[in-house]
């Protein structure tokens, strides 16, 4: 029997691909100038929706026609110009449609855009970048466990309903460079169904990167975006399971360092984590959550704080 690979995951992986060698799913862009480093940027937008209202989704916080939208849209706006990030993950926002139309009508600089968007909710996940994207991977249609917790047959539970919200981009920053960026924005809650289906959709995404590193042991992974869960937490620490190459260091561990509420932080839900593979490539020093305008502006913006890391490409 055949065994079916699902890549899934937001995780990025850095592989080495000699620039003659052009191989089954490598991509790259001639026109593309690639700069020493790669800053990246994760930011959980809080319900950034656009003023066109989606008939097949019944929710009021996507049909609203509130002004204050496109205020807060503005400053979305603004937070991405001062960042300057080379790719930005973007979480509970609605379309890439309209992340493009913004980066487009503000002259941003973002040339490639990719999404995973739910068919019946508008809190999706989304990628926009100024290296060329390859395979783009979604999982909106797979299955996951609600970990220790059982369906009315007596069956093991399963969810689908979030997990669109992961995803996995091929980024070429360079002809002989190839990352896998994986973004999520995992189930949010503090009860225990909410817990076990974290634990399940991250069981789901371990599973991959243990395949992709038995496929290619130099892989560099790294992993960003919404998490929904502290550094204490068991699905947290299963990330720091498994293999040692599909094992996540987190550079805060042990560190007061918080992203949420971005007006007050009082713990880490926002998280950028990578494999040893990718740890000799990663600046030091330069990953965490940021205030990339004043306090102000960034409580207005958001609940959360982005998170943004550089990785040396030379």
């Amino acid at each position: 029997m055949k065994r079916i690979l699902i890549y899934l995951t937001t995780a990025l992986f850095i592989g080495q691909a000699s620039a003659q060698e052009f191989r089954p799913g490598m991509l790259y862009t001639p026109d593309h100038t690639p700069g020493d480093t790669l800053k990246i940027m994760a930011y959980n937008t809080e319900n950034l929706t656009d003023l066109k209202d989606n008939l097949y989704i019944n929710n009021r916080m996507e049909d609203s026609q509130d002004k204050k939208k496109e205020e807060k849209a503005a400053l979305l706006v603004k937070v991405i110009k001062a960042a300057n990030a080379d790719i930005v993950m973007i979480s509970e926002f609605e379309t890439v449609a309209y992340l493009r139309e913004l980066s487009q009508k503000n002259e941003l600089g973002y040339k490639y855009f990719a999404s995973s968007e739910s068919q019946t909710w508008y809190q999706n996940t989304m990628i926009m970048s100024k290296v060329p994207i390859g395979t783009f991977r979604t999982y909106g249609s797979v299955y996951s466990p609600i970990v220790g917790e059982k369906d009315e047959q007596g069956k093991q539970a399963m969810q689908i309903n979030i997990n669109s919200r992961m995803w996995i981009a091929e980024v070429w920053p360079t002809a002989g460079q190839r990352l896998y960026l994986c973004g999520v924005h995992l189930k949010a809650g503090r009860n225990k169904s909410d817990t076990a289906t974290r634990i399940g959709q991250t069981a789901l995404l371990k599973g991959e990167f243990e395949r992709i590193v038995k496929e290619d042991k130099k892989a560099c992974i790294l992993m960003a975006g919404d998490f929904n869960s502290t550094p204490e937490s068991d699905e947290f620490k299963m990330l720091q399971q498994g293999s040692k190459r599909a094992r996540f260091i987190d550079p805060l561990a042990g560190t007061s360092v918080y992203s949420h509420p971005a007006g007050n932080p009082r713990w880490r839900i926002d998280h950028m984590v990578f494999n040893k593979n990718l740890s000799a490539k990663i600046v030091p020093g330069s990953t965490g959550p940021a205030y990339i305008l004043s306090k102000e502006e960034m409580t207005e913006m958001s609940d959360h704080l982005p998170v943004v890391t550089k990785i040396l490409l030379h």
